[in-house]
């Protein structure tokens, strides 16, 4: 579950994960559309990047952060879009 603070606002998205050794594949998934997910993680340190086109417009966002257990954050840069600040926690299945 993943919480993205821009300068206007909050928005609720989701990122899914799949783990192999230090490789991380899956799917971001917003309110505009769900696009492939890729990046690394060192120890506590985590690089993911997502990129989405749309009509010939492209946003990439850049996640870097820091993961705790079952919770992570950080910055995302959206390059010409600016950053935002992100926290992400382990989705509880019911």
């Amino acid at each position: 579950d993943l919480e993205m603070k821009f300068s206007a606002s909050t928005v609720n998205q989701t990122l899914v994960f799949e783990q192999k050794g230090s490789d991380l594949t899956g799917t971001h998934i917003a309110s505009i559309g769900q696009r492939d997910l890729e990046g690394k993680i060192y120890g506590s340190n985590i690089m993911v990047c997502s990129s989405y086109t749309l009509e010939g417009v492209r946003i990439n966002i850049d996640f870097t952060g820091i993961v705790d257990g079952n919770t992570m954050e950080g910055q995302a840069s959206l390059g010409e879009y600016g950053m935002a600040e992100w926290k992400a926690k382990r989705h509880k299945y019911k």
